[in-house]
């Protein structure tokens, strides 16, 4: 009690109140005031480690330790413990609460702040294809085989079908009227498990007294479990009687927490908007592009929108019908919702701490499902989006500027990246072979060899547009070949040599960019992977073209005919 401070006890009451008010009436969201109070918090914990025990009494004791602490987030910068970025929106965020809670304006007056660097910014990274897949999946057999279970009155015990890798009897999943309405793979093996609650939870079925009394676990006689037998009968002729049983109400649930997953992949929405979602039952649908609709709904004063895939449409409809049993007639103003624990309750609000307890849920049936979160689906529907329409279709799909969705979420996946590379090289790889390697029907041209003259053939991805005419439309035809020897090789450094000597007569800039910019790409990644076979090779004729002028006997010419017309220096 010696080193308790009266004035310091003011000051954290203070602090409380402020936090209060900035929840009642600034207007913020929860979350927002949370992160605020949490990043001071960080903080006033430096403060105190520090000994900066009067930081909150005024504007002139607050100064210097605000100073000091910018001056501890720049050393975080420089030891790369923490980004400029991330530095930068620390003291943005301690200033301003400062500044507010002292009411004051000019805390950093004189003070060398930080500055975020727009360049250091990264865009959210899509989670692999792998994840996503394994989450979807799993996600839409749940909610399919959960919606079908509960909408079409089917009785328990019911086989619930699951993926295949998940290697389960049969790809089943086994359910009954309990709170342990299933039982883990890898806990079917456990006898005492297998036989919870009267049910065989391996093969489908209500237990034999001869299978109770073998279990380890029970301990009773041959009565006793013939009771425990009788009781799951009655419970689960009262779950198939009753179809709106509690069990079933709760499997409804968890189904409709389940389609939040798929909600978010489909429309990128942040977690903030999947919470706050507003709904009435009654609702338009638009076309509004070919592949995506337009859902329409006013709740009470305040309309909303947002764009689904047609693919989608039938499971969000789906989706309203289990929500309307689920709520059993009372009224929701969230289209998706919690009912409280194990589902009994009003409807409320979804917590706006993001969808672990879903993942929670999935991660019982399948252990090393990843976790991917609200902003990585955002970023992985922002880079199908980019990849299969366009900027401006995306940024209407997520809500977004075009600005915004280029900068944040278009970074594309690191699997596509690897893929897109791989097909790349093994493109280059497939147009070098090997030395004296004969190709059928082939013919020798300026840049290498065709293998089928007069039929050009764009490669994936070219930038030009291939032909039989001039030697540059051989660069990007998938009939081009080029030999790892001496003479393939001479003839690309030879004629990489006379473009370089040619661009200044070449024209504008966007001509360079567009035709020559590719074509010199092409010749250092083609020189790139005879290397492999020889970089001796390429170094030497390397210098004997461009230091000797023994170019290839085609664009020795051909420099010849450049020079006298005043083209080439």
């Amino acid at each position: 009690m010696d080193s308790l401070s009266t004035e310091r006890a003011k000051h954290v009451l203070a602090l409380i109140n402020h936090i209060s008010d900035d929840l009642k009436h600034s207007g913020r969201r929860t979350e927002t005031v949370r992160d605020y109070a949490t990043r001071f918090l960080v903080f006033m914990y430096w403060a105190d480690t520090n000994g900066f025990y009067d930081v909150l009494s005024s504007a002139e004791t607050a100064r210097p330790v605000v100073q000091a602490y910018i001056r501890h987030l720049r050393e975080r910068v420089l030891t790369n413990s923490i980004s400029i970025n991330g530095a930068a929106r620390q003291q943005s965020t301690v200033i301003t609460f400062l500044e507010r809670f002292l009411q004051v304006d000019n805390l950093t007056h004189g003070i060398n702040l930080l500055r975020k660097n727009p360049a250091a910014r990264e865009a959210t990274t899509p989670p692999s294809q792998n994840s996503q897949a394994r989450i979807l999946t799993l996600c839409e057999m749940m909610f399919d085989g959960l919606a079908s279970f509960i909408l079409e009155k089917k009785s328990y015990p019911h086989a619930l079908a699951v993926p295949d890798y998940l290697d389960y009897p049969d790809n089943s999943l086994w359910i009954f009227p309990t709170t342990v309405w299933f039982v883990p793979r890898k806990k079917l093996l456990d006898e005492d498990i297998k036989w919870s609650r009267g049910y065989n939870y391996s093969e489908g079925r209500v237990v034999t007294v001869q299978e109770l009394l073998a279990a380890k676990g029970f301990t009773g006689n041959k009565q006793a479990a013939q009771n425990i037998i009788n009781c799951s009968k009655r419970q689960l002729h009262r779950a198939n009687v009753d179809k709106n049983h509690t069990q079933r109400q709760r499997l409804g649930l968890i189904a409709l927490n389940v389609f939040i997953l798929l909600f978010l992949a489909q429309t990128g929405m942040n977690w903030a908007q999947i919470v706050t979602l507003p709904w009435a039952n009654e609702y338009d649908i638009s076309a509004t592009h070919q592949i995506f609709r337009t859902i329409k709904c006013r709740a009470g004063s305040k309309a909303i929108a947002f764009e689904l895939p047609v693919s989608f449409m039938p499971r969000f409809k789906r989706y309203l019908e289990l929500r309307n049993f689920v709520l059993s007639g009372q009224s929701c103003a969230w289209l998706f919702f919690t009912l409280g624990i194990n589902g009994k309750g009003l409807p409320a609000e979804l917590k706006i701490s993001g969808p672990y307890n879903i993942y929670q849920t999935l991660q019982r049936i399948d252990p090393d499902l990843p976790v991917v979160m609200p902003r990585q689906w955002r970023a992985a529907k922002s880079d199908w989006l980019i990849r299969n329409t366009d900027p401006s279709t995306t940024a209407l799909v997520l809500q977004n500027t075009e600005k915004t969705v280029l900068s944040h979420y278009a970074a594309g996946s690191e699997t596509s990246h690897i893929e897109e590379l791989t097909g790349f090289l093994d493109r280059v790889s497939e147009t070098v072979i090997d030395k004296g390697q004969v190709i059928e029907g082939g013919i020798d041209r300026a840049v290498g060899y065709c293998s089928s003259y007069g039929t050009p053939n764009s490669a994936k991805g070219a930038p030009i547009q291939p032909d039989c005419k001039g030697p540059e439309g051989c660069f990007f035809c998938d009939k081009y070949r080029v030999h790892a020897d001496e003479k393939d090789t001479r003839k690309l450094i030879s004629c990489r040599y006379c473009l370089q000597l040619t661009m200044l007569f070449a024209g504008s800039d966007e001509f360079i960019q567009t035709r020559l910019d590719p074509i010199f790409k092409k010749i250092e990644k083609t020189l790139s992977e005879i290397s492999l076979h020889d970089k001796d090779l390429v170094l030497r004729v390397t210098k004997e073209v461009e230091e000797d002028g023994e170019l290839d006997q085609y664009w020795a010419r051909k420099l010849e005919m450049l020079m006298e017309l005043g083209l080439a220096s």
